[in-house]
């Protein structure tokens, strides 16, 4: 090579490129279950019953209707309870994913070439390992 030649050496080195892939990852199941639970209330209800109280006459005419024999009828009243069941929205739950960040370490080699001078040769000599 003469005195006014270059010569390129092309170096080259490995860079570390860091790629990421989705898939899945597992599944969080829910159910949703009936529960049962026996409840006992107690309702106040009206019931009407007939009541007799005797006193002395307030007043002194004695009735059409005397000493013929009758029935008097007093309607009364009484309450029944009923339980009727009503489905009702008690709460909604509302489900859902959170991404969360995390570090993961990924550690690899890298290679490189340099250009190192071993010195001075003669023909014969040069690169004989």
């Amino acid at each position: 090579m003469a005195s006014t030649e270059h010569l390129k050496v092309p170096l080259a080195e490995e860079q570390l490129a860091i790629q990421k892939t989705s898939h899945a990852g597992g599944e969080a199941a829910f159910r949703k279950v009936v529960q049962e639970q026996q409840v006992n209330v107690n309702v106040p209800i009206t019931k009407e019953s007939v009541s007799i109280s005797r006193h002395a006459p307030t007043s002194a005419q004695v009735p059409a209707d005397a000493f013929r024999a009758k029935e008097i009828l007093v309607p009364t009243r009484v309450e029944d309870v009923q339980a009727v069941k009503t489905a009702v929205v008690r709460e909604e739950v509302d489900i859902s994913k959170i991404a969360q960040q995390e570090l993961r370490p990924v550690a690899d080699t890298l290679r490189r070439e340099d250009l190192v001078e071993v010195g001075m040769c003669r023909r014969a000599s040069c690169f004989a390992w």
